[in-house]
């Protein structure tokens, strides 16, 4: 069987899954390699076309690891690692056996990963690395020691067999893991999509199953294209091993930002808080974008930054009282804060890292993952440039009084200062 073609194991897969009370539409088709394949349309689909229902028995998950061990001794209930890669590695150790084979033998392989970084990752790059951005060699770093840890604390399993419990099948597992995991586990399926962080594909999962719907039309022959979520260039570089088409310079690009709330002691800062937390639980993510300053971080900021005045002045029995400005001081506010954590995520980008980066380009290919990193570094502070224009350009248009300006990366510092 593992001689069978990428499509008669997608065949099967599709098979499995229906006859496990899953949907998976009839368009959908899987092409190309072990190691670059994608699922495409075999007919034009429309907006809102539901694409798979998942069922939850179909998924790799921490449930599934809880029925592996449920007849075990306490000891191994209780080995603290992560129960989805013990879960994979127990089904994979069954071979054709496993309830879920029909899965696992369409997932890469281990040198599939080649790709990424992590196979590159040794004190000498460790150190190269750094010099072009110490976050994203920090990530890497990381990730080595993740897979240290969970391979030390496996050893304790008598689930597994030891023959299976190698540094090189745990690395695999959390590889796999790593690039194809859904917020709850390994979705078959779902994780065969290709990924790009402009698409606004997700799955949702509720009532025991998980479920993609396509936001967009879909042409015949079109791959399609899930989304890993908001990450920086460095993010996506160091953990998943790819970015977006690194060399264009016009692709949305974004920097994610983490947000804190002071509630405050006053009643007004009080009900600020309360709104400004309703609102971030209905968003979600926050980013700063290389195409403008979005409309629900400027919102959050009017919000977080109400006065016992302003207050006063707002309407809330409208629902969207937040998508105008409220007050001159209130917008101040706004692009003050922009400008803040536009500071804030400088930091992890340092001049010295930057023009490092640029000599890089001169001297690696570009295909190379130095010259990559290097992309990175320099498309994560065209973000943060940006949006530093941006608020100059929509202060000057809200004062109609335009000023001249022209703006390099040292000069954001006597900006911020300010």
């Amino acid at each position: 069987m593992n001689s069978d073609t990428i499509t008669e194991k997608f065949d099967r897969l599709v098979n499995w899954v229906r006859t496990n009370g899953g949907y998976v539409n009839d368009a959908l088709y899987l092409t190309g390699t072990n190691e670059n394949r994608f699922i495409s349309c075999k007919t034009d689909v429309t907006q809102n076309t539901k694409l798979l229902e998942i069922p939850d028995k179909c998924c790799i998950t921490a449930n599934t690891f809880a029925e592996i061990v449920q007849n075990c001794d306490e000891t191994e209930k209780k080995i603290d690692t992560n129960k989805i890669i013990f879960a994979l590695l127990y089904h994979i150790s069954l071979g054709e056996s496993s309830f879920y084979y029909p899965y696992i033998s369409l997932l890469p392989k281990y040198e599939d990963y080649s790709y990424h970084p992590i196979y590159q990752y040794n004190d000498k790059k460790f150190a190269e690395w750094t010099k072009i951005s110490k976050l994203f060699a920090v990530t890497v770093q990381t990730l080595i020691y993740q897979v240290d840890l969970i391979w030390q604390k496996l050893q304790a399993s008598t689930v597994i067999p030891k023959e299976y419990m190698t540094h090189e099948n745990v690395k695999w597992c959390y590889m796999i893991i790593n690039s194809r995991q859904w917020s709850h586990g390994l979705v078959p399926i779902a994780d065969l999509f290709q990924h790009s962080a402009n698409s606004g594909m997700l799955l949702h999962t509720e009532n025991n199953s998980s479920r993609l719907v396509t936001p967009i039309n879909i042409n015949a022959g079109q791959i399609i294209y899930d989304s890993y979520g908001a990450h920086n260039d460095i993010k996506m570089l160091s953990s998943y091993g790819f970015v977006d088409d690194i060399q264009n310079k016009n692709l949305h690009r974004v920097v994610p930002l983490s947000l804190s709330l002071n509630e405050g002691t006053l009643a007004y800062e009080k009900l600020r808080y309360t709104y400004a937390s309703e609102y971030i639980n209905k968003h979600k993510t926050f980013v700063l974008s290389n195409k403008g300053i979005t409309d629900n971080l400027k919102q959050l900021l009017r919000i977080a930054s109400l006065s016992d005045t302003d207050l006063k002045l707002i309407d809330t029995k409208n629902n969207d009282w937040f998508t105008n400005k409220i007050s001159l001081d209130n917008e101040l506010l706004v692009y003050q804060t922009i400008l803040k954590l536009v500071e804030v995520q400088r930091k992890d980008v340092t001049v010295e890292e930057l023009t490092y980066a640029k000599e890089i380009l001169k001297t690696y290919t570009l295909d190379s993952l130095e010259a990559k990193i290097a992309l990175a570094c320099i498309h994560y502070i065209s973000v943060l440039n940006a949006t530093v224009k941006y608020v100059i350009a929509e202060w000057n248009t809200l004062l109609k009084s335009p000023f001249s300006y022209t703006l390099t990366y040292n000069e954001i510092d006597k900006i911020l200062s300010q």
